[in-house]
Parts: structure tokens; sequence; C-alpha cells
């Protein structure tokens, strides 16, 4: 059988609030002041084919701080992963088994320019029905012959990604 993990789903109206069992599972783990929490990722945009994974930005002051408490984390089922791939980031997944959902969470320091990118991503997506439709048909076209994602996927949205990310950058310049 294959994992819901591993394929596109319709867009879920209940994934909000999956969102907001993760934060609420999580805040007390982070020992730091002045955090933020934004739901990111497909599944933070209405009407968007995503995987069922709720994606967590995590902002916090201090990075290392938030390194050093990796312990806590595990304790409580998160997978820690380091950086895994992305210089500045504190990567943990959370498996699919207490919240009816799981969960990745992405944490940068205040300031880094990874949160910008994936914020102003999101609300594209959010604001803009041919972007999301277009980045739908996208995602369907790269699964298109497999049941589940291929291994090639996150690699083929990438030009979508810094394209819609460019446009963005380049509208703010207009205006």
């Amino acid at each position: 059988m294959k994992s819901p993990l591993r394929r596109l789903l319709k867009s879920d109206p209940s994934w909000p609030d999956a969102f907001e069992r993760h934060v609420t599972r999580l805040r007390p783990l982070v020992s730091a002041q002045n955090i933020s929490f934004h739901h990111i990722g497909s599944t933070a945009v209405s009407d968007l084919i995503a995987k069922p994974v709720i994606d967590i930005l995590l902002v916090v002051p201090n990075l290392p701080d938030l390194v050093s408490e990796s312990k806590r984390f595990e304790e409580q089922g998160y997978d820690v992963r380091g950086t895994y791939g992305i210089e500045g980031r504190h990567y943990l997944k959370f498996p699919n088994t207490h919240l009816n959902c799981a969960a990745n969470i992405h944490a940068f320091e205040m300031g880094a320019p990874e949160i910008d990118r994936h914020l102003r991503f999101r609300d594209r997506l959010r604001l803009n029905s041919e972007l999301r439709d277009e980045y739908s048909a996208l995602k369907q076209e790269l699964c298109r012959g497999s049941d589940t994602i291929p291994p090639h996927y996150q690699s083929g949205k990438t030009s979508f990604i810094e394209k819609v990310l460019a446009d963005s950058i380049e509208e703010i310049r207009l205006k």
C-alpha cells in the first residue's frame, strides 16, 4: 500500500487546523521568547494539491539556542535532521502518528533570507489563482505515471519557484 505522505491529495480544509495543533505541540518545546510560527508550503494555500504534510516555518531569535534543545524535540518524537541541505536551517520532522498529519519544521534565525522566500512564495500563490493553478498542474505533471511522489519531484519545482520569487521582486521594484 502506498503511503499517503508520498502522494498528492486535493486541498483539505482541515490543514490549517492541523497546523494549529502542531504549533500547540511545538510552542512549549521552544524556550526562546519572541518566536513566530508560519504555515508555509502547499498545505498553506487553499485549493492547491499537496502532500498531506504540514510545513511550519519557525522563526527564532537565536538558532544555535534552538539547536542546543534538540534532545527535547527528540524526546517528544521529532526526527532532528540538522541543516538538511540548507545552511542556516534547523530541520525537524514529525511523523503522521499523533496529530493525524505529519509536519516538517523549518527553523531559521530572524533575518534569514529563507524566511522571506518561504512567505513570499506562499503569499503569491494565495493571492494569484492563476499561479496556484499553474503550480498545481506542474506538480501533477511531475507525478504523471507514478502513484507516489517521484525522486525528481522536488527539483522539478525549483525553476517555477525561482521564477515566482523573481517576478515578485520585480513587481515590488516597479511599485
